[in-house]
């Protein structure tokens, strides 16, 4: 018989955004409050330490030696408030931090073989027929080079995910499920 068991209660802050690292071994999360940023930890919640003092939407590359992250996490599909959020990587080793885009990068998700990361981004602009603002699903190298567009429509499209494979994207999209 299993039972929940809170790994970040010596914290006092809201820790938010867990995710577990490839090799099974280790906890990316963010917290909030006075040691606000980035932390890992062990599935056990031993060996906690901070790699940075900002950042939001922690995800791992496929080696669990880097954590890409967003400076502003996501915000109601309906408002372009909240400005642009950057993209960043901290190597989980040594912390050493680096921004990889100042473009709109929000919710990043890593592809399988770690050559690509899908993220969403509000795209800047609004049409006049469209109902708010618009977010687009966008993929770079993980040294934040080569974006690519991968949607172009009035909806809100956020939150991609990769399928297994690294053949697919999955995503939110504002008007229907895709």
């Amino acid at each position: 018989d299993e039972h929940a068991v809170n790994l970040t209660n010596s914290l006092q802050s809201d820790e938010t955004d867990p995710a577990s690292s490839p090799d099974g071994e280790w906890i990316a999360f963010r917290t909030t409050g006075q040691m606000s940023g980035i932390f890992v930890m062990k599935r056990d919640g031993s060996s906690r330490r901070r790699l940075t003092q900002f950042g939001v939407t922690p995800t791992w590359s496929p080696d669990s030696r880097t954590i890409f992250f967003a400076t502003r996490s996501g915000i109601a599909a309906t408002s372009s408030r909240g400005g642009t959020s950057e993209g960043w990587k901290v190597d989980v080793a040594t912390a050493t931090v680096a921004r990889i885009t100042r473009h709109d990068f929000r919710y990043p998700s890593v592809s399988p073989n770690g050559r690509r990361i899908a993220y969403w981004g509000h795209a800047g602009t609004f049409r006049r027929d469209a109902p708010g603002p618009r977010a687009d699903i966008w993929t770079m190298k993980p040294d934040g080079s080569a974006p690519v567009r991968v949607t172009d429509d009035d909806p809100m499209d956020w939150s991609p995910i990769w399928s297994s494979d690294g053949r697919y994207l999955v995503y939110n999209d504002a008007n229907r499920a895709t």
